[in-house]
């Protein structure tokens, strides 16, 4: 109850910051980040100059919006209404702005779709890594939540386990409210000897796992309150020229086209999930290698360099 007051008074006090930074700043332009409650408010604000408002959304803002229902609907249109343009991180978050609006507001194509870029921290670094031994190394990044579909992974490598698969190893990197569950399974499963959990770590200590490890996986689910609209994650471990099996219903799986670039599986699919992990067992060291080459090349995308420009040609031209 008391963060609904604290929501409630966030809502005021930008509205009111806002109005006393306009009236000081005189600006141009307003950019907002996020579609709740930044680019609300700045719709709220009186536009009586030229001033533009622009806004960039990531996934979730608009989740949330929309669970709003006929409510939610109204929000929406009334933001892009009065938003000169707005960016979205990937097809499928622009998609659900788009699906909100109604058709007059849908001709004017206010959106583009203009992914975050990763750290150019990750192309100034070699891989080092190369396979010497038989094992199988994986890789999971993100916070230990039900979202994040990290439960659909173990229960993967025990069906495969139990089907003969023993030379593998996940590494997990993160933290979160499911990390003692996660824990809990793992140990019931008697997958201790091949799972480990090493919590958060930070870019460099995330380099260096992406550089021991051979394989990344990208294993969140879609909600009804949350939605994945990236995740970087996928792009800094491409960048790395590391094969990812991606789960279809984050953003960013619309860069990965299976089989070339990465594998992908049907999310929130245990089944569909050991076929992809299968797909990956049964490629050759020439295939593998293609397959890392071309993450590659799709990561470069993301350089911070092309997104800049493609955000200030959109916005500023």
């Amino acid at each position: 109850k008391f963060n609904v007051i604290k929501i409630i008074c966030l809502f005021i006090a930008q509205f009111f910051s806002l109005k006393k930074l306009i009236k000081i700043e005189k600006p141009d332009f307003i950019y907002s980040q996020w579609l709740i409650p930044q680019a609300l408010i700045t719709a709220i604000i009186q536009n009586k100059s030229n001033l533009r408002k622009l806004f960039s959304t990531y996934g979730g803002d608009v989740l949330i919006v929309k669970n709003m229902g006929y409510l939610g609907k109204k929000i929406i249109n009334y933001i892009v209404k009065k938003t000169d343009k707005f960016s979205a991180i990937s097809s499928l978050n622009l998609s659900q702005i788009n699906n909100s609006l109604n058709p007059k507001l849908k001709q004017e194509n206010k959106g583009k779709v203009i992914p975050l870029p990763i750290d150019d921290f990750f192309y100034k670094q070699k891989t080092l890594h190369s396979q010497t031994d038989k094992e199988n190394r994986f890789l999971s990044i993100g916070r230990l939540i039900e979202v994040k579909g990290i439960d659909l992974l173990i229960d993967s490598l025990d069906i495969l386990s139990k089907e003969g698969l023993k030379n593998f190893h996940l590494q997990i990197l993160g933290d979160g409210i499911d990390k003692k569950f996660l824990e809990e399974k793992v140990k019931k499963l008697n997958l201790e000897n091949t799972i480990s959990f090493e919590g958060w770590k930070n870019n460099n200590e995330k380099l260096k796992s992406y550089n021991e490890n051979d394989v990344i996986f990208i294993t969140s689910r879609q909600s009804k309150t949350i939605m994945e609209g990236g995740p970087l994650t996928l792009i800094e471990a491409m960048s790395q020229r590391k094969i990812c099996i991606c789960s279809d219903s984050v953003g960013y799986s619309e860069h990965i086209i299976d089989g070339k670039n990465g594998i992908l599986f049907k999310s929130g699919d245990v089944e569909s999930l050991c076929q992809s992990i299968k797909k990956y067992l049964n490629l050759n060291d020439s295939e593998r290698s293609e397959m890392k080459q071309k993450a590659f090349e799709t990561s470069l995308l993301f350089k911070r360099e092309y997104i800049t420009n493609e955000l200030y040609n959109f916005f500023f031209s």
